[in-house]
């Protein structure tokens, strides 16, 4: 599966917004899930610096994901020191194999930070019934909102 994500910066006076877009696309795409014939992948959509924290995640379905014998495709954002990672720290795993509604979105609005020094914010996607590799179709965006502690 090749994804293309499309990151926004999105500045406000107290935060920082990032939009990433995952949609599947024709081989020899810019980027690539880590896993494709396996059932789950991590991707890196960031990192957090020293002193600042995630005030909120929402994902949202765009395009419904599908493939041969895919029962369900699920989307979680967790985080990764070096040392130890959490694949649903900053937000649980979010359906994306449903039908897209304008309610298909999910909102974590949960202040938190994984470590008080920078760590990595990953978008961790998990398939049943086939490898990620047999996704025909599909599109998630992925907005993180980032504020200073300090």
């Amino acid at each position: 599966m090749i994804v293309t994500p499309q990151l926004v910066r999105i500045p406000s006076p107290e935060a920082l917004v990032y939009k990433f877009v995952f949609q599947q696309i024709t081989p020899g795409g810019p980027r690539n899930f880590d896993a494709f014939n396996s059932l789950t992948a991590n991707i890196d959509l960031m990192t957090i610096p020293d002193d600042h924290a995630i005030a909120g995640v929402r994902i949202r379905n765009l395009v419904r994901f599908q493939g041969p014998s895919i029962t369900s495709l699920t989307c979680s954002v967790g985080a990764n020191n070096g040392a130890t990672s959490d694949n649903t720290f900053y937000a649980s795993p979010y359906e994306l194999s449903l039908a897209v509604t304008d309610r298909s979105l999910q909102m974590s609005s949960a202040f938190q930070t994984y470590s008080a020094q920078a760590h990595y914010v990953y978008a961790r996607f998990t398939s049943v019934g086939a490898n990620l590799s047999a996704l025909t179709a599909g599109s998630v965006e992925i907005a993180i909102r980032v504020v200073p502690l300090l």
